[in-house]
């Protein structure tokens, strides 16, 4: 049986990064410091001979106010083409979100929404670096198998000190982001999610349409995949018309428009789908035809 190969990177292409710094200034060393490896990390050919105050935007976040003000910005940009990094800096709360240095909170909630606006405006390309304690606990107000409001987001599923933060900041900038490599097995305490955990629901489709036995085993009937699909038809029409559908790549192509932008990733993920199939289709007819 073929393997599904996927090409996969881990960042999205960025032109300028934009710093949300929500430490107040005793604290605020970090943030000079790691401009360096923000610089190095943002190695993409458009940012050659450009100084790091051409690619680094840096927003003092005092209050909820500056932080929407500061993401309008990062939209005005990305409607004149540049493609963000956000790199939100600060200390988080598992229940309220990131906090201002006036003690307000911007909930998580509220930053998927800003977020949404900007991938939007964006064309579907954006990395988020949120380092603040807690910052993964984001990712669980996501409804499940849905476009995410990001191309990738790094954050902490822990408290974490700025000293150990900073530390592993630093690596990730020049070890993982520059190297375009997967941070899975490494050291660093920092976590990744991104459109690519949709993947899940894709393969799920894949052996359903290729494995329907072992689909079975793993409880991927299609009835389950069926009440997860949307048709605006009477249950009848809708179970033949899902069935028809389950049993082609159509239903495979459809669920990957629908839960990745638009973009390169997604033609990529499109493509090597296909030839998944493809070589599925050639295995199986190589195997009828040995049996006669």
């Amino acid at each position: 049986m073929s393997k599904l190969k996927l090409r996969k990177p881990f960042a999205s292409p960025a032109s300028k990064i934009y710093v949300f710094n929500f430490l107040d200034e005793s604290e605020s060393g970090v943030v000079r410091r790691l401009q360096e490896d923000m610089v190095i990390a943002a190695n993409y050919s458009s940012a050659k001979g450009r100084s790091p105050s051409e690619i680094i935007e840096t927003f003092v976040i005092n209050n909820i106010e500056q932080c929407y003000d500061a993401f309008l910005k990062v939209i005005i940009d990305a409607e004149m083409g540049q493609l963000p990094l956000i790199h939100l800096l600060g200390h988080g709360s598992k229940d309220k979100g990131l906090k201002c240095t006036d003690g307000s909170f911007v909930p998580w909630l509220k930053l998927i929404d800003l977020f949404e606006k900007v991938i939007y405006t964006a064309r579907g390309q954006l990395t988020v670096i949120a380092a603040a304690c807690h910052s993964f606990e984001l990712t669980r107000h996501l409804e499940q198998y849905s476009k995410t409001p990001y191309a990738f987001y790094y954050g902490y599923d822990r408290a974490i000190s700025l000293g150990e933060m900073e530390q592993d900041l630093s690596a990730l900038y020049r070890n993982f982001i520059v190297n375009k490599a997967d941070i899975s097995g490494s050291t660093l305490a920092i976590k990744v999610h991104s459109e690519y955990d949709n993947l899940e629901a894709v393969r799920g489709a894949l052996l359903v349409l290729t494995n329907p036995e072992q689909a079975r085993k793993e409880g991927l009937s299609k009835s389950a995949l069926r009440k997860k699909l949307d048709l605006d038809l009477p249950a009848s029409e809708a179970r033949k018309r899902f069935n028809q559908i389950v049993q082609s790549k159509d239903f495979v192509i459809r669920l990957i428009n629908d839960l990745f932008h638009l973009t390169e990733r997604r033609q990529f993920i499109l493509e090597d789908v296909i030839n998944y199939c493809d070589s599925m289709e050639f295995d199986q007819e190589s195997n009828e035809n040995s049996a006669r």
